[in-house]
């Protein structure tokens, strides 16, 4: 285990640095959205249940990480980001 548990999980014997990823909820989903439109170096984000929208779309040839976005097809908040989220990702 790493020590102190909030450090870097890159910095720990045990992680293969090439293999990381970000999963979150809800805001959480909102922020491995962000991560991965940062950029950053991570092997896939999956966000459930989180919003779609952004202020700082991501530039093309930006994002490294494969993203899987999970959320209830009924949940009309959410819906409408779709189509703006889907014409960014391509």
């Amino acid at each position: 285990m790493c020590s102190p548990p909030w450090s870097s999980s890159r910095s720990c014997k045990e992680t293969d640095a090439k293999r990381l990823g970000a999963i979150g909820y809800c805001f959480g989903g909102i922020c491995v959205l962000e991560l991965a439109r940062s950029g950053a170096d991570v092997r896939g984000v999956v966000s459930f249940h989180g919003g779609l929208a952004t202020t700082l779309p991501a530039e093309p040839g930006t994002i490294k990480a494969r993203i899987l976005v999970c959320h209830g097809g009924a949940d009309e908040h959410v819906n409408k980001e779709v189509p703006a989220f889907q014409e960014e990702m391509k």
